[in-house]
């Protein structure tokens, strides 16, 4: 955690530095002062710039390129607001936000935030699990939340005989922290996948235990309220151009006669997908986080193409 103060900002502007504002340290380990977190304990921070005069501001995290902060109206006046997504650290993670037009009084700070989760416990090895004319299927934990899905031949519960073949899963509370863990394995474990298959469905197995798979054809995330995107469907491999599309539908159902393509890329924060984003569209593209659709993955970003 950086822990210069504030800098501050003559008529000009200047720059700030994020000081600990928002959070607090407990026996060498930060922690948020205002905790917040959706069904899924998505991770993220929400970083706000306190100063009624500030103005084209910036945030830099951890070295990465600057993002733009929304001016918004406040309790006490106007500020500047930027929602960072995804994994972080708090004792290590540093933040400077640049303006123009600031008073001295500029100060950076978290206003809430949600570190995330750890995920279920892993499932005990060995254990058997059964479906309705599905063969049986037991699991292996290979490293950390990932597991091989190891099928058998019979299908009566016993996983008798030699196995006769396995994939890979992994451990997960949710859909969306499932198939972000997927995503993430990129070629290690055999990927990359862009899918998930919960196995509660087929099996008497735990509701944490998901298969990856590399189809992605049937994930469909609907807008999330207040949001002008429509449906979006991610059919090919994440970071493909044209690998999605979104729909004239707002209900999760990714119908209509003209979908609109564009690009669903995987990065850690906003300055990485801004990169890969104009790797991808060098006419010029508009990034959009997964917060404007339900239970897409924080890590995940739309990319539209602007350009000819």
């Amino acid at each position: 955690m950086a822990l210069a103060g504030k800098n501050g900002g003559g008529k000009e502007g200047g720059t700030v530095e994020w000081s600990g504002a928002g959070t607090t340290v407990v026996e060498g380990t930060t922690t948020l002062d205002n905790e917040e977190c959706d069904e899924e304990n998505s991770p993220y921070l929400q970083w706000v710039l306190v100063d009624s005069k500030a103005k084209d501001a910036e945030i830099s995290i951890d070295g990465a390129d600057g993002v733009s902060m929304e001016k918004e109206k406040g309790k006490k006046g106007d500020r500047l607001v930027y929602t960072m997504t995804g994994p972080f650290d708090l004792d290590s993670i540093e933040a400077v936000a640049t303006f123009a037009n600031a008073s001295k009084k500029a100060e950076l700070t978290i206003e809430s935030g949600c570190p995330g989760s750890d995920g279920p416990p892993p499932p005990p090895e060995g254990t058997c699990y059964s479906g309705e004319g599905q063969p049986d299927i037991s699991v292996e934990v290979i490293d950390g939340a990932y597991v091989e899905i190891v099928e058998f031949g019979t299908d009566d519960g016993s996983c008798e005989g030699e196995p006769a073949g396995g994939t890979v899963g992994v451990q997960a509370e949710s859909e969306s922290a499932a198939l972000q863990l997927c995503v993430e394995s990129g070629g290690d474990f055999g990927g990359p996948y862009n899918s998930v298959r919960q196995l509660s469905l087929e099996y008497d197995a735990p509701d944490s235990l998901w298969e990856c798979g590399k189809d992605g054809g049937s994930t469909c995330y609907a807008p999330a309220p207040g949001t002008p995107a429509g449906d979006l469907a991610v059919v090919g491999t994440l970071g493909t151009l044209g690998n999605a599309a979104i729909y004239e539908s707002y209900d999760g159902t990714c119908t209509g006669d003209e979908p609109i393509a564009l690009t669903v890329i995987n990065a850690a924060d906003s300055g990485a997908a801004s990169s890969i984003c104009t790797g991808l569209y060098p006419s010029g593209a508009v990034l959009v986080p997964s917060i404007y659709w339900q239970g897409m993955p924080p890590t995940w970003w739309a990319c539209y193409p602007t350009g000819p």
